[in-house]
């Protein structure tokens, strides 16, 4: 496989349908397992008070202010981007 691939330049019909099925495979299940944490955090914001006692979001939970260090590391995210790309 790695000799026709790198070689050849290109892969056999059943290697190529191999690879595509099993990158849709992989895509299938990274969505269905994010899907889940999504499905986690609704249960959590409409449903969990029933069973916990408490509310969503908790009470007495500082915000964090978005001007300090979380604008910091936005900037050099993106001028990371930026400077790879």
């Amino acid at each position: 496989m790695v000799r026709e691939g790198s070689y050849l330049g290109a892969h056999l019909s059943t290697v190529t349908a191999a690879i595509l099925t099993a990158m849709k495979l992989f895509i299938f299940s990274e969505v269905i397992f994010f899907s889940r944490f999504f499905a986690s955090l609704f249960y959590t914001m409409f449903s969990g008070e029933v069973y916990c006692g408490m509310t969503f979001p908790a009470q007495k939970v500082l915000a964090i202010d978005p001007y300090g260090v979380p604008l910091l590391n936005t900037a050099l995210l993106l001028r990371s981007g930026v400077t790879v790309t």
